[in-house]
């Protein structure tokens, strides 16, 4: 509304004092919030809940949140939405086909029976390549799972419609809704339970498969970067195998024709079996162009850059022959301990004697970069560290292990903050943000836990 002139002249300013002490007063409680967050993630305090059951072990899952997606060991791949607690979409049991070839790597055997050669053994999660319909709706996902019987599968879910809801017409009518759980070998339809409600997933819409790839030997991990994407639907998908090769695939989800969505850009051989990966960012220092860095039986990581070619010598193994078994990145203010400095970089690697081990680039260069110095030893689990992830916002290191915790760490002292009890040994991903941490490892369910509140 414009504004009349006042009897004083034109030049009079308009009182924005009240507009100024508003935005104030917010900018001051929402740093009061994050405050309070933070110390709710330094103490434990959390709110916990299970957000999905599908009857089967979880074998690995990944959070963008509102979305968790998770692959199970007898071969379904969910997608399920934790805030309006719906199965979102499903690929049935089965989708990655079982394996007939005997297994060449020990670590595979581990578990007997209990891990069926038809499990999906890695994943990840991310947005779906070319923005959404319009400027109003949300992009879809895709995901790319991993199989131990070598299988890469490239999915995607386009939004669209409500669900299968968690509550179904006879729970919503007050009768209790009895859920009976597949056994562990039915390859039938997969049960799921969020937010405390019964229903099955039968009735979920199916993931569309938009492509597939086979490796020799079981797919261990993969990653999507995300830096790398093209508007035309297409992005780069790395994968580590047990083969001794990491890989990296041009991935369409514009693809038209099954199996034309993975095209094979590189196949590096990185000398022993590569068990985890991650993704570094553009142009990180010291990291001579490095875009991936992945984790190898031994106890060696290797860095690579966006063509698959290795930089530098790699890192570690020189005092362990620990496999690395987890690995993650974190990008400003984690001085992992180190008096007086705050890393732009930290790699964090989690070894099968439960040790974790925090990397910086170091100060002295070769001419290719990729030097890696150890800045801090990390002791606490008494199992492989199978999982990493950093919580950037909250200033924490949250790890997982299969002596069934989940510790939390202070990222910047390099210190033990408390642990979550209460896994089993079958505690394979944890995944974080801002606000929560979300797990498997819990008889067959993902929980929740919660900071937010």
């Amino acid at each position: 509304r414009r504004a009349r002139p006042s009897a004083q002249g034109t030049d009079d300013a308009p009182d924005t004092s009240g507009s100024e002490d508003l935005l104030a007063e917010l900018a001051a409680r929402r740093q009061e919030l994050g405050a309070q967050k933070r110390e709710r993630w330094r103490s434990g305090k959390c709110a916990q809940r299970v957000v999905l059951a599908p009857g089967d072990w979880i074998r690995c899952l990944d959070l963008r949140w509102p979305h968790v997606a998770c692959g199970t060991a007898h071969g379904a791949v969910l997608v399920a939405d934790v805030a309006q607690n719906c199965v979102r979409a499903l690929a049935p049991p089965g989708s990655h086909r079982r394996a007939e070839r005997e297994d060449t790597d020990s670590r595979w055997r581990v578990l007997g029976t209990h891990d069926p050669r038809s499990a999906v053994t890695a994943l990840a999660l991310g947005a779906a390549p070319g923005g959404a319909q319009s400027p109003q709706a949300e992009p879809g996902l895709m995901i790319v799972t991993g199989g131990r019987e070598g299988g890469l599968k490239l999915w995607r879910w386009a939004r669209g419609g409500d669900g299968q809801s968690v509550v179904d017409a006879d729970a919503a009518a007050g009768e209790a809704a009895p859920r009976a759980v597949p056994d562990a070998g039915e390859l039938g339809a997969v049960g799921a339970l969020l937010g405390g409600g019964s229903t099955t997933a039968a009735s979920a819409p199916e993931l569309e498969l938009l492509g597939y790839a086979h490796h020799p030997d079981v797919v261990a991990a993969v990653a999507i970067d995300e830096e790398e994407q093209s508007a035309g639907g297409d992005v780069n998908v790395w994968t580590c195998c047990v083969d001794g090769r990491v890989r990296l695939w041009r991935a369409s989800t514009g693809a038209t024709s099954l199996g034309g969505g993975m095209e094979l850009m590189a196949s590096t051989d990185v000398g022993a079996p590569a068990l985890c990966l991650a993704m570094l960012p553009r142009g990180a220092p010291g990291m001579g162009g490095a875009v991936a860095v992945a984790g190898l039986a031994g106890g060696r990581c290797v860095l690579l850059d966006a063509r698959g070619n290795l930089v530098g010598e790699g890192f570690g193994g020189e005092e362990s022959s620990d496999d690395i078994r987890s690995v993650a990145v974190a990008v400003g203010g984690f001085s992992l301990g180190l008096e007086g400095e705050d890393e732009e970089l930290a790699i964090v690697t989690g070894n099968s004697k439960g040790g974790i081990d925090g990397w910086r680039a170091a100060d002295t260069q070769p001419a290719g970069g990729g030097a890696m110095v150890l800045a801090r030893q990390l002791r606490g689990h008494a199992g492989p560290v199978v999982s990493l992830s950093f919580s950037t916002e909250a200033g924490t290191l949250v790890s997982g292990a299969l002596d069934g915790t989940i510790r939390v760490w202070d990222a910047k002292a390099g210190s033990a903050l408390y642990a979550i009890m209460g896994h089993t040994a079958y505690l394979t991903t944890v995944a974080t943000d801002a606000d929560r941490i979300v797990a498997d490892g819990s008889n067959d369910v993902i929980v929740l836990h919660s900071f937010e509140s």
